[in-house]
């Protein structure tokens, strides 16, 4: 400590000095790379426009109308000068106008909770719930042809031009109205609905049974009040009235059921000014098979109601090849799909009631539910001249029947 003290000038001294060297080692540095710097090296290459030039005075494209929709409404303002800002960009609010000729001034929608104009002080009238305008323009249609102006817009269709529904704009085989409705890309080649999407239901051949509840009378167990082995269940076989407990075993059409529960419920009914409960209770009957209870195949009777059998034909079309297929329950069918692979699917289980079938592809065991078509998918596949694979379907949807040559 006391060298220090003693030469303690000497230590600064040589500390300004090292930091000199230090800087003037960075300073020759410098001199060099910027010495190596060429006017090649510094110039800047010439920027190319990634954007296509758009001509927007074109009133079918940049339109109001077109962009926001018929049930839209823009201002474009005249006193931007006044304001010293522009207004034309604000972001949208619900808002709704003083009904007072004199005010007409435009507030925000909740005040229509004070009942009154916060700049007149008129009285304001409930309007309500505010208008939802995005899913108002979210469903916005304009050329009816089923897909929404903002899907058009973003795939590049015109929201203006019917004709786009039924073309194909990836050359997939599949037309741009029936990629929307599965849910694929219409612009991406790769992008194909799976077999399952290509598959749907014609019509459901339905068996009535002659069989119907009529009625479910409570008669309750004095030991028991939870049993119902006392339930009169009145049922119509065949024509004629039939009075029956839990637990008989009736003969329907050739098969033999047992009446295994039963439900009392009622509804309401309107007839005139009076309000009236109409019964709606229901039965089930489960079929024997092999001797054994088949509760897969239970019928659910409701009284008043129509029955049918468990078992149903059902009419199946792809819409790729146009070909009709009749399943029956447990049966099944055999597909090819676009790369030549086979694909079997098995129909499970039917609803008559929502006329749907459940199948199931046997190789992945994936379960999907077809619904009866609504006439839409007449667009699904293309050929390859433009014209629609499914124009030449039937009137009445159905598989054609081979005609038996005559001798």
């Amino acid at each position: 400590m006391d060298i220090l003290k003693k030469h303690y000038e000497k230590v600064i001294f040589g500390a300004l000095l090292l930091g000199f060297v230090f800087a003037l080692v960075y300073l020759l540095h410098m001199v060099e790379t910027a010495s190596i710097a060429t006017d090649v090296k510094l110039s800047q290459n010439t920027r190319i426009n990634p954007h296509n030039p758009k001509n927007f005075t074109d009133e079918t494209l940049f339109s109001e109308e077109y962009k926001l929709g018929k049930k839209s409404q823009w201002n474009v303002r005249k006193d931007n000068d006044n304001l010293g800002f522009t207004a034309d960009l604000v972001a949208p609010m619900h808002a709704l106008r003083c009904a007072n000729k004199e005010c007409s001034m435009i507030m925000p929608w909740s005040f229509a909770k004070k009942r009154k104009c916060n700049f007149c002080g008129a009285e304001l009238a409930d309007p309500g719930d505010p208008p939802d305008y995005e899913s108002e323009i979210a469903k916005l249609d304009s050329d009816s042809d089923g897909m929404p102006d903002r899907y058009e817009l973003k795939m590049g269709f015109n929201p203006l031009d019917p004709s786009d529904a039924s073309a194909d704009k990836d050359s997939d085989g599949f037309s741009n109205l029936y990629e929307f409705m599965v849910r694929t890309d219409p612009t991406d080649r790769n992008s194909v609905p799976p077999l399952e999407k290509c598959l749907y239901l014609v019509a459901l051949r339905k068996k009535v049974l002659p069989v119907m509840l009529e009625s479910v009378q409570v008669n309750p167990d004095p030991v028991d009040k939870n049993s119902k082995k006392n339930w009169d269940i009145a049922l119509t076989l065949n024509g004629n009235r039939e009075s029956h407990v839990i637990g008989d075993e009736i003969t329907v059409s050739g098969v033999k059921y047992k009446l295994v529960d039963a439900e009392y419920r009622t509804k309401d009914q309107q007839e005139a000014s009076v309000v009236l409960a109409e019964e709606a209770s229901r039965a089930t009957l489960v079929p024997f098979k092999n001797g054994q209870l088949d509760s897969a195949n239970k019928i659910e009777l409701e009284v008043g109601k129509k029955s049918f059998a468990p078992d149903h034909l059902a009419l199946i079309r792809d819409v790729r090849t146009n070909r009709g297929y009749r399943l029956a329950r447990n049966g099944s069918i055999t597909i090819k799909s676009e790369d030549g692979k086979s694909v079997t699917f098995q129909m499970l289980a039917t609803d008559a009631v929502k006329e749907t079938v459940t199948l199931v592809n046997v190789e992945t065991d994936n379960k999907f539910i077809l619904e009866k078509s609504t006439g839409a998918l007449k667009n699904a596949f293309v050929r390859n001249n433009g014209q629609n694979n499914t124009e030449s379907a039937p009137e009445n949807n159905q598989p054609r029947r081979r005609r038996r040559a005559r001798n």
